[in-house]
């Protein structure tokens, strides 16, 4: 990136770990999974995916409305995922590649679009050893699957699922992207 974000400035300590944790993850299924990825774009990716996470729901609704960024309803009914789409503008204009770029745009409810990195960036949000909802025997479990495909599927699917538990609904984003996936890994 060609200007610099202080994410020990930017993010509590709770969430610098949590990135770094992302971010050597994403590497390591990149190695995993023989995925023809950059590991220092991964690894930058994956370190500054969260880096609006906390600025609270009032200053991401007023970057996103101020700045004109593209967001669906359900981001903005939900605005903490507003997280996302913004740090994808910051991280864009301070020098990240396009592939960067969409991977941490999607990386809260995945997309077709966001492109390998994306995939990569996604599953190790939801897997990195930090996360509490998750045993290290399911997630020994998921990380059998064979493709990258086939474990982005298989966590958007145990996300689906805590998703009705709880009650609450799924993303038409979230749709597609199981949509895609499911006729990926079927073909």
């Amino acid at each position: 990136m060609s200007n610099s974000i202080d994410l020990e400035y930017t993010l509590s300590p709770k969430r610098l770990r949590h990135s770094r944790a992302v971010a050597d993850f994403a590497v390591s299924l990149s190695d995993r999974y023989g995925l023809a990825i950059d590991d220092d774009e991964l690894y930058q990716a994956g370190l500054h995916h969260d880096l609006a996470r906390e600025w609270g729901d009032e200053a991401l609704l007023r970057f996103t409305i101020d700045e004109q960024v593209a967001v669906t309803d359900e981001e903005l009914a939900h605005p903490v995922l507003l997280h996302a789409p913004v740090a994808a503008v910051v991280l864009e204009r301070a020098g990240m590649s396009r592939a960067q770029v969409l991977a941490v745009r999607h990386h809260t409810l995945g997309s077709s679009e966001m492109g390998v990195m994306g995939r990569a960036l996604f599953c190790a949000d939801y897997l990195e050893p930090n996360r509490t909802y998750i045993s290290d025997e399911e997630r020994a479990r998921l990380l059998e699957e064979e493709t990258i495909a086939s474990l982005c599927l298989k966590v958007v699917e145990r996300e689906w699922r805590h998703l009705i538990q709880t009650g609450r609904s799924i993303a038409h984003a979230s749709e597609a992207f199981r949509r895609s996936l499911k006729e990926e890994v079927e073909a």
